[in-house]
């Protein structure tokens, strides 16, 4: 998935922190966790809500989840 390359190279070059994008959302470090693991398997287990959070603090459109 495009959202799973984005959100892995913006940490790697350390513009973002999953732990941010995790309090932003309003969830644990945990459950954020969770969902990458379902991201890497090509499961995409966010809410409505939740992607369209991490959408606008990546700067990215919604599509980067369905791509």
């Amino acid at each position: 998935m495009k959202a799973l390359k984005i959100l892995e190279k913006k940490k790697q070059k350390k513009e973002i922190k999953y732990i941010e994008i995790a309090k932003h959302l309003g969830v644990s470090k945990q459950d954020f966790n969770y969902h990458l693991k379902n991201l890497r398997k090509n499961k995409n287990t966010f809410s409505a809500d939740q992607i369209k959070e991490i959408s606008k603090y990546l700067g990215e459109d919604i599509s980067i989840f369905f791509e």
